[in-house]
């Protein structure tokens, strides 16, 4: 666990990168490799067929395949949830649906699909 919560890990590597001579830029759109300053590396955090758009590399991930999507909320509460099953109680971590072969055929219908439904590209 990281102490503040887990804006703390990213910020320790922002500031260690800065350390570095490094410089992290962000709310900039980038369209093409050109509107970047010159670097000896660039990290991107976006969709593989958005990178080779960025990058002017085609159609080259075309047939990428997506896995299945994860995400995961956290909520500061000022009491603990009311939870009618003690199951939930004792867990720390909880995964919502109508029941488990909903939340299965989910997570297998992601997997199979390959690229979600609302993924950019």
């Amino acid at each position: 666990m990281a102490r503040g919560g887990s804006q703390a890990i990213s910020d320790a590597l922002a500031a260690y990168l800065e350390d570095l001579g490094g410089a992290i830029h962000t709310d900039y759109e980038v369209k093409r490799l050109d509107d970047l300053p010159p670097a000896r590396a660039y990290v991107f955090d976006t969709s593989p067929t958005a990178l080779a758009r960025i990058a002017g590399l085609g159609r080259f991930y075309e047939r990428y395949r997506y896995g299945a999507g994860v995400y995961k909320i956290d909520y500061a509460l000022d009491g603990p949830v009311p939870w009618t099953a003690d199951e939930a109680h004792r867990a720390t971590t909880v995964q919502i649906g109508a029941d488990s072969a909903e939340i299965g055929a989910a997570l297998r219908a992601a997997s199979r699909e390959g690229r979600p439904r609302g993924n950019p590209s």
